[in-house]
């Protein structure tokens, strides 16, 4: 009896010692993701998207860096990626998975192009209204404009306040040029029933830009910027403290 009692409470200070270990190693056990983060790369399939110089494809470009925000951003977030492969995805089916699964925020990525191989910047949208002609008076030659009302409306504010930012995180990357946040009517952001923003995070017509993104650890570092920048957010949603905003 006396054995059976020395051997349990061996076994106990074993699986202390285990519990402690694991814990040292480890760390705490992660909260629990409380938001959801949808990531959007662009394009797809037979929507390639800008071509660099060197023939690389933006739909290529996002995806990577989607995938390695998603890994950035595991564990403290519900992640999920609107595709997860090179298939085509109409925008309206984008925007359609981030409210179907309630997300808190909708980040879209892509990559920019220009006639001038100097073109170097980061731009982040956030959602503007546009008006755009009535189709049914168009073809009469009419004048008449009709606004684009979509649900994003109502979170305009703190669309601005997210794309500020990630771009204060991103800038670094871009120290010669570093763009900036301006609104746009950006259609995949327009029916987003949750804060919503648009990443062109370069040009992949600069040679110089072609090759960073093809970089996996610039791409690393991009997608560590766009994530602290989420995280910035999420613990600062209600203040925008730089004037670099242009409204």
């Amino acid at each position: 009896m006396k054995h059976t009692c020395k051997l349990s409470k061996y076994l106990q200070l074993v699986v202390i010692l285990t519990a402690a270990v694991t814990f040292l190693v480890l760390g705490a056990p992660a909260q629990s993701a409380s938001k959801t983060v949808v990531i959007d790369p662009g394009h797809g399939g037979g929507d390639t998207g800008v071509k660099g110089t060197s023939g690389t494809l933006e739909k290529d470009v996002t995806l990577r860096l989607a995938r390695l925000i998603e890994n950035r951003l595991q564990g403290r977030y519900r992640v999920l990626l609107t595709r997860n492969d090179d298939y085509i995805m109409p925008w309206p089916d984008r925007t359609g998975q981030a409210n179907h699964n309630k997300a808190d925020l909708l980040i879209s990525l892509h990559t920019a192009g220009s006639y001038s191989p100097a073109a170097n910047d980061l731009q982040v949208y956030y959602y503007t209204e546009a008006e755009i002609r009535d189709p049914d008076t168009a073809a009469s030659g009419e004048s008449k404009v009709t606004p684009w009302r979509k649900v994003q409306k109502p979170h305009i504010p703190a669309s601005s306040i997210l794309a500020q930012r990630i771009w204060e995180r991103a800038k670094g990357l871009y120290a010669n040029n570093p763009g900036g946040v301006q609104p746009a009517p950006a259609a995949v952001l327009a029916g987003a029933d949750m804060p919503a923003v648009l990443i062109e995070s370069g040009y992949l017509t600069n040679p110089k830009q072609e090759k960073n993104l093809n970089d996996n650890k610039y791409l690393f570092k991009l997608a560590s910027a766009i994530s602290q920048g989420i995280d910035d957010y999420f613990n600062n949603p209600d203040t925008i403290t730089s004037t670099d905003l242009r409204e």
